[in-house]
């Protein structure tokens, strides 16, 4: 798969880098996915800088559920700027994959703003989970 998304097949790509996102490419069954937390960080950052790499192209082609998957790796904390410039890009990709006929989340990623609804759940969801979420802010982040 990985060489179809490297000569810009938007489908493979999509694949391929929202598997790059959590690193799950790098594990052989579904029940190893926990071992992801115990990756040194470089790896996990390599990782999500070629996802988004992929991500970023297939969104350019127009392919809605590679938009909304590079949303959400801004909103799990990647990427470059402020957490506020982060979020903003994403509730525009959230917007721009609804526009590119990615409805799965319906009103949530068109009301009120380009894809505001659909990441202020994502925001609350993160807010009131006992899980810690990916994209919740960091204590020190200003």
């Amino acid at each position: 798969m990985l060489p179809l998304a490297e000569a810009g097949n938007a489908e493979a790509q999509n694949i391929v880098g929202s598997l790059m996102m959590d690193c799950r490419h790098r594990f052989d069954t579904i029940e190893q996915w926990s071992l992801a937390p115990s990756l040194d960080a470089q790896v996990v950052q390599s990782d999500r800088d070629h996802a988004a790499q992929l991500l970023r192209a297939a969104s350019e082609q127009g392919f809605g559920p590679a938009s909304f998957n590079l949303a959400s790796l801004l909103v799990m904390g990647h990427g470059n700027g402020t957490r506020e410039e982060r979020l903003a890009e994403a509730a525009g990709l959230y917007a721009k994959a609804y526009d590119q006929g990615f409805t799965a989340f319906g009103w949530l990623m068109s009301r009120d703003g380009p894809g505001q609804a659909f990441l202020d759940v994502m925001e609350r969801y993160g807010a009131g989970s006992y899980c810690p979420c990916p994209w919740s802010p960091p204590a020190t982040e200003t």
